[in-house]
């Protein structure tokens, strides 16, 4: 019971990361307050502020006004960016919009306040304006960015620490990527490797983690790729690969692409189906599917589907596409 506890913790979706989120709202808040600091320095005479203030008091306080809209606008770009990036799937450690809010806001907070201070005469330090500050900025925030994404990607990965891999795929890249690119989050989202355990399904890439427990699973099959037809969240590099899984709180299914798909599907194929039957042992036998309800019915005939055709691969069947022989797992 102990063990069981322990794998449904190990097992539960990624938290937000918090760790990222600060960053963010550091530089929302510098997009701000810097520009407002500089506002209230005293114009050097000549510059275009002063000239302004003395030949059209109107237009300075429109000026004034427009600050005023820009943080407005920054506090609502803030907060657009959190419904998007609730909006991403629950499963993913670190949305992308998370990953690139920092040096976004940290864009906006830089030439806020260099445009300002050039308008207002003030020669500020920390803000110059040549390409070498600027480089040097852009690559620390998104470093730090970076840094921080894996961290929290490592801090997650804590979870699984007790968990035994039975098997473990490297991300199957070859010349078929390019035309998975049209789906945009091979992009946005490299896989790097797929892992599986009794429980689940975890997809490892450079900066984010993704589960896919399989009490969360409602079918998993080899597919082939048919295009841009093909609606979907592709966490894969091959087309020749693929994997179909269909998550029971989403209408949109999730494909991978795993080195030695006949071996992984197999193994999480067995596992659904072994969790589905437990799940209508309580109303049915193993193998009576008159107590079952329609989905799970129908969750064991696509599972029971995908266990022949892997059968077939194996054996030397028609499936469409090359299967990369089983390798040691990473």
């Amino acid at each position: 019971m102990a063990e069981n506890s322990d794998s449904k913790q190990a097992w539960k979706l990624p938290k937000w990361p918090w760790e990222l989120e600060v960053f963010t709202i550091l530089f929302m808040l510098l997009a701000i307050a810097l520009p407002f600091y500089v506002h209230n320095l005293e114009p050097a005479p000549g510059s275009i502020v002063a000239e302004l203030n003395k030949t059209n008091p109107a237009e300075a306080a429109l000026a004034e006004q427009r600050g005023m809209l820009w943080s407005v606008s920054i506090l609502g770009l803030y907060f657009f960016h959190i419904i998007v990036a609730r909006g991403t799937l629950d499963l993913i450690s670190t949305p992308i919009t998370t990953l690139l809010a920092p040096p976004a806001f940290a864009t906006i907070a830089y030439f806020r306040t260099l445009i300002l201070s050039r308008d207002m005469g003030q020669n500020i330090a920390f803000v110059t304006g040549s390409i070498g500050q600027i480089l040097l900025i852009a690559a620390s925030v998104i470093i730090v960015s970076l840094v921080l994404a894996r961290l929290h990607m490592t801090r997650y990965m804590l979870n699984f620490r007790q968990t035994k891999w039975d098997i473990a795929s490297p991300a199957l890249m070859d010349k078929t990527y390019t035309s998975l690119l049209s789906e945009l989050r091979p992009l946005l989202y490299l896989p790097r490797r797929y892992r599986a355990a009794e429980q689940g399904i975890l997809i490892e890439g450079w900066f984010y983690v993704m589960v896919m427990p399989f009490r969360m699973v409602q079918s998993i099959s080899a597919v082939n790729y048919a295009g841009m037809g093909v609606t979907g969240n592709y966490f894969a590099t091959s087309t020749h690969t693929l994997i179909r899984v269909e998550m029971t709180e989403s209408n949109t299914p999730v494909f991978i692409s795993p080195a030695e798909r006949d071996e992984f599907l197999r193994y999480c194929v067995t596992n659904v189906l072994r969790l589905k039957r437990s799940g209508a042992a309580g109303s049915t036998s193993s193998g009576d599917l008159a107590g079952m309800s329609r989905t799970q019915r129908v969750t064991l005939q696509n599972t029971q589907s995908s266990m022949r055709q892997t059968q077939q691969i194996r054996s030397g069947g028609t499936q469409a596409g090359n299967v990369t022989k089983p390798s040691q797992p990473n």
